[in-house]
C-alpha cells in the first residue's frame, strides 16, 4: 500500500509539475527578523528525550555558537552518514531547543539570520538528471516551522548553473518534526 501511495504521489508530481507554469521560490525577505544584539551565547539545553534522535545526541557537543537564522537563533545540523541530515534550533539567549526535522535525498539547507524562512533542496534518493529535485520551505513562527510548500525541478536542470524554472507541486507527506517536546 505505502509503495502505491508513493508511486501515485509521484505520478501527481509529474503531472501538476507539466502543468503548470514556472515559479519562483518565495523569497528570504518576505519572511524578515530584525538581527538584534546577543550578549552572551547561551549553551543548549538538551531535552530528557530518548528517541534515538541524532541531534538530540550531538548536541551534548555543542559550542555556544553566534545565531545564524531568525534573529537569536543557530541552526544546529548533523548528519546520518548516508545522505540524510535533521537539524534543530537553539535559542541562543534561553538555550531551549527546538526541533527541527530529519530529511533525506542529501539536504542542502539554506537560510540566513535576517529571515525565518529555511529552504530545504534534497532529491527523493535518486540522481538521474530526469529525477525530481525539490525546495520545501519552512517558515519559523515563535516556536516552530510552518510548512510553505514544495517546489520542484529535474535533478539535472539544479546542477547546471542557471536560474531554475520551479513548479509548485502537491506534497502529500511534507517533513515532520524531528521529535515531540511532550
Amino acid at each position: 500500500a505505502r509503495g502505491q501511495r508513493k508511486m501515485m504521489a509521484r505520478a501527481l508530481l509529474l503531472f501538476v509539475t507539466l502543468g503548470v507554469h514556472a515559479a519562483e521560490l518565495p523569497k528570504f525577505a518576505d519572511f524578515p527578523a530584525a538581527p538584534t544584539k546577543v550578549e552572551r551565547y547561551a549553551k543548549a539545553v538538551v531535552p530528557d528525550i530518548h528517541d534515538g534522535s541524532r541531534c538530540l545526541r550531538d548536541l551534548h557537543y555543542d559550542r555556544p555558537d553566534a545565531p545564524n537564522f531568525a534573529d537569536r537563533f543557530t541552526l544546529f545540523l548533523t548528519g546520518c552518514g548516508s545522505g540524510c541530515a535533521e537539524f534543530c534550533l537553539i535559542d541562543r539567549v534561553s538555550g531551549k531547543v527546538f526541533p527541527g526535522f530529519t530529511v533525506g535525498g542529501a539536504p542542502k539547507l539554506e537560510f540566513s539570520r535576517d529571515s525565518r524562512m529555511v529552504v530545504v533542496r534534497h532529491t527523493d534518493g535518486m540522481y538521474g538528471d530526469l529525477n525530481p529535485f525539490f525546495a520545501d520551505c519552512y517558515v519559523w513562527e515563535k516556536d516552530r516551522f510552518r510548512f510553505l510548500g514544495r517546489w520542484a525541478t529535474t535533478f539535472g536542470d539544479a546542477q547546471k548553473k542557471k536560474v531554475i524554472d520551479w513548479a509548485p507541486v502537491i506534497a502529500i507527506e511534507p517533513n515532520a518534526p524531528s521529535w515531540s517536546s511532550r
